[in-house]
């Protein structure tokens, strides 16, 4: 299982706007926590058009530690898809 953890990045890197978004798809119940895989996090990208989604502590306290996007997470979905592919005809 391919964890969120490791393609977060800071949420310090969006402009207001974009801060702005990203609380209002926390608020929709669009986002992922520490502990989710990319496969919990790749059905909201596709159902809702996201190119970023909130990672967040836990979903009790909804505190947002980073932010996933889609285009990372795609990338190493990807990879990991050809990793066991090659695995599989070796």
């Amino acid at each position: 299982m391919l964890k969120v953890t490791n393609l977060i990045r800071p949420v310090g890197d969006l402009e207001i706007s974009q801060k702005t978004f990203l609380s209002l798809t926390l608020e929709e119940g669009n986002y992922v926590t520490s502990r989710s895989t990319l496969e919990d996090a790749m059905p909201i990208f596709e159902i809702k058009n996201l190119d970023f989604i909130p990672v967040i502590s836990d979903s009790a306290r909804k505190n947002i530690v980073g932010i996933l996007y889609f285009v990372d997470a795609l990338r190493e979905y990807n990879a990991a898809l050809v990793a066991n592919a090659s695995e599989e005809h070796s």
